[in-house]
């Protein structure tokens, strides 16, 4: 995922990037790509993306940060994407990692 923002800015567009065709992936062809909000995402795995970002009213925490974390699958809605935990209004931010680990 790269991830684009307006002059430094908190909030960023998120779009997955192939590196072998050095393009980015289209959510017509099954990449992933997030609208500008302030977000935190990685990859649960290949097709699985974990998402905190603004999801509409009560997403956000009082500081303006994401209080979600979601499981995104490729190719569904970034809406359809199913909620992993919620923190509470007053969390500074919610987000999530995942240690991928080649053995």
């Amino acid at each position: 995922m790269v991830q684009l923002s307006r002059g430094g800015a908190d909030a960023f567009v998120a779009r997955e990037f192939d590196l072998e065709t050095k393009a980015f992936i289209t959510p017509r062809n099954g990449g992933f790509e997030l609208p500008e909000a302030k977000s935190v995402v990685c990859y649960r795995s290949r097709d699985v993306l974990l998402v905190s970002t603004d999801f509409g009213p009560a997403s956000m925490t009082l500081a303006g940060y994401p209080r979600t974390v979601r499981a995104w699958h490729r190719g569904t809605s970034l809406s359809s994407s199913e909620l992993i935990y919620a923190g509470e209004m007053t969390d500074q931010i919610v987000y999530s990692f995942a240690v991928h680990e080649r053995g």
